[in-house]
């Protein structure tokens, strides 16, 4: 493995600006939530900032899922592909970086699906049992994504994406079925309240 520096100073600009946007990302999600707080009711209120919080912590969970996980796997195929062929891998600092961060980022906003559905859920558009119904179409539909999401063709890193959001969506049909059962309940009592 040879590791040829080009331009360090690009590369540690580039490395700083990808690190304080996910790190600064609750932030930029707060300040977001302030202008659109004033026209959301009190009890929407309540739910943006818990939601702001799962959000990022479903972008780290992605991102470290992929750094620990998938990326040295991902390194390994790549390096033994390599190898199998009797090419010397010649790595460039700054491609490398650019590698990491673009997986990393894409399985970071992979991990949002369950916040994206719920959001739709929430607000009518989606409904749990038209989830349920449309399960087969949305796994091809979601493997396709991870093929054009992934920034490699191997398999491993398809995978890795593919088989997490499959799981992530079957969580979502369940998160879905728990907004429906909530609001039918306080639909139920606020009727309750009006007949009294």
């Amino acid at each position: 493995q040879v590791l040829s520096v080009t331009d360090p100073l690009i590369i540690i600009m580039e490395v700083s600006f990808y690190a304080g946007i996910v790190l600064t990302l609750p932030i930029l999600l707060l300040f977001l939530a302030q202008f659109v707080l004033p026209a959301l009711s009190q009890h929407e209120k309540k739910i943006v900032l818990p939601g702001i919080a799962v959000s990022f912590g479903l972008f780290l969970i992605g991102v470290l899922f992929c750094y620990f996980g998938v990326l040295p796997q991902t390194l390994r195929f790549f390096f033994g592909f390599a190898t199998n062929l009797h090419w010397t891998p010649i790595w460039q600092v700054r491609e490398y970086f650019a590698f990491v961060t673009q997986i990393t980022v894409a399985f970071g906003l992979a991990f949002e699906l369950p916040i994206v559905v719920l959001l739709l859920v929430y607000l009518r558009i989606l409904t749990s049992s038209f989830l349920r119904r449309t399960r087969s179409f949305a796994i091809v539909i979601i493997l396709c994504l991870a093929v054009v999401i992934a920034p490699t063709p191997d398999v491993v890193t398809f995978l890795s994406l593919g088989i997490p959001m499959c799981l992530l969506y079957e969580v979502c049909i369940w998160l879905g079925w728990l907004v429906e059962r909530n609001r039918l309940k306080k639909e139920e009592k606020e009727r309750l309240q009006q007949d009294k």
